[in-house]
């Protein structure tokens, strides 16, 4: 069983416009990391494209589409996103977004791991 089936959220295709060739994978997760300190449940946003993909912008838009769903779709309060520290590229997509170093750093497979939150404005009356 995958995301959409368990938890009404996954991840989309990334594919070219023009040629419909595939470029990528955008979406969200609960992967139920074993990590210190633990994501108790936050959903966890990721992307990932091929390597002739990047450099032309599809990153951004592709992440911001996903996160215009998951604003229409859900009442999430918060993401996050994981990165090895040195992945400055994808980091500053999240920083585009909103998304915020962590004050604590993590641990995850014994390793340092850069966790970015986005917290969702409330738009309550």
């Amino acid at each position: 069983m995958g995301h959409w089936q368990a938890m009404g959220y996954g991840y989309w295709a990334v594919t070219e416009r023009s040629t419909g060739d595939f470029l990528g994978e955008v979406g969200f997760s609960d992967f139920k990391r074993e990590m210190d300190p633990p994501l108790a449940g936050i959903p966890e946003a990721g992307w990932v494209l091929a390597t002739h993909a990047h450099g032309r912008g599809i990153a951004g838009e592709a992440v911001t589409a996903m996160h215009d769903w998951a604003d229409a779709a859900k009442d999430w309060d918060e993401t996050v996103c994981l990165f090895d520290p040195a992945h400055a590229v994808s980091q500053k997509v999240a920083l585009k977004l909103g998304y915020r170093v962590r004050e604590k750093a993590a641990i995850y497979q014994g390793k340092q791991t850069l966790v970015m939150s986005r917290v969702t404005e409330c738009s309550c009356p």
